[in-house]
């Protein structure tokens, strides 16, 4: 963390779960960090976008790490050294390093790093400083050029393929995002994406579903199964296909299952960067099958 100038966390500060969460953040990184109140606006993602401008602008000549009040780490300070400094031996120049987010489309450099083409979510991202300047100047035009998107994730991808910018995500993520509510603007947000207690998953089989077969490449995902009661026809269930490295839910379908029925789904950019997932079925928020399923190499 040494090669980090300052630490930033963008929040409100007037939701006590996410106080806390700050407070706990603080106390593992044995660093105070500079909380940021968000710039009132009437649109939620033009203030978040005007808050970024404005930490970049007065921090043109610092490596800075901005999180977002919900970001989420289960490893130690050490084992967050410990990557970054893997990271540095690795890349000698870059722009941005994802340490947290969902990678849309990349490339994998080794198992533990990509190269980023596009991606989503900006609650744990390290700026070097070189690039600050030239990210305000291109992204402050979206404020006054009467841009109707604001959205900081979709903006910063859309520059990196325009741009060449050089960014990083070290796999897998070193942060995550909490399941709180976020009172944003008055509004009760909930972020479902994320699920924090992936690591502690393991298959589960309750027999009343039977896997005969499944693919998972880059082009697509399916699973063929049966329901072994024939009784149960017509069972309404949540379906989650969650990346084991990262606990994000990368699919998430409800549905009636039949016996005897195909799941399908394109991969596309959901699932082109994962290597293995958990396949989930859930009637009534009860686990009937968990199963983990490995990329198919072509």
């Amino acid at each position: 963390m040494n090669t980090i100038d300052k630490i930033f966390v963008i929040s409100f500060y007037d939701n006590q779960n996410r106080i806390n969460n700050i407070l706990h953040m603080q106390e593992k990184f044995n660093k105070k960090f500079i909380i940021i109140e968000p710039i009132k606006d009437d649109c939620p993602e033009r203030s978040l976008l005007k808050t970024y401008l404005k930490i970049w602008l007065e921090n043109l000549d610092k490596n800075i790490l901005i999180f977002e009040d919900d970001f989420f780490t289960r490893y130690s300070k050490d084992e967050i050294e410990f990557n970054l400094n893997c990271f540095y031996e690795q890349v000698d120049d870059f722009d941005l390093l994802l340490l947290g987010g969902d990678v849309y489309r990349g490339k994998y450099i080794n198992s533990n790093l990509i190269k980023v083409e596009e991606f989503t979510e900006t609650h744990a991202i390290l700026y070097n400083k070189k690039f600050l300047l030239k990210l305000f100047s291109k992204i402050a035009s979206y404020i006054s050029g009467g841009s109707e998107n604001f959205h900081v994730d979709q903006i910063l991808s859309k520059l990196i393929s325009i741009e060449n910018v050089k960014c990083y995500a070290i796999s897998p993520f070193l942060f995550t995002q909490q399941n709180f509510p976020s009172l944003i603007n008055n509004v009760n947000q909930i972020n479902f994406k994320y699920d924090i207690d992936h690591l502690f998953k393991k298959e589960f089989d309750n027999n009343s579903i039977k896997i005969t077969n499944y693919e998972f490449n880059d082009d697509f995902f399916s699973i063929n199964y049966y329901l072994t009661n024939e009784e149960d026809n017509n069972c309404k269930v949540n379906i989650f296909v969650l990346d084991i490295n990262s606990g994000i839910r990368v699919l998430t379908h409800e549905m009636v299952l039949f016996c005897g029925f195909k799941y399908f789904n394109k991969s596309g950019r959901f699932l082109c960067l994962k290597d293995e997932v958990f396949f989930e079925i859930y009637n009534k928020n009860k686990i009937m099958i968990r199963k983990k399923i490995k990329k198919t190499i072509k």
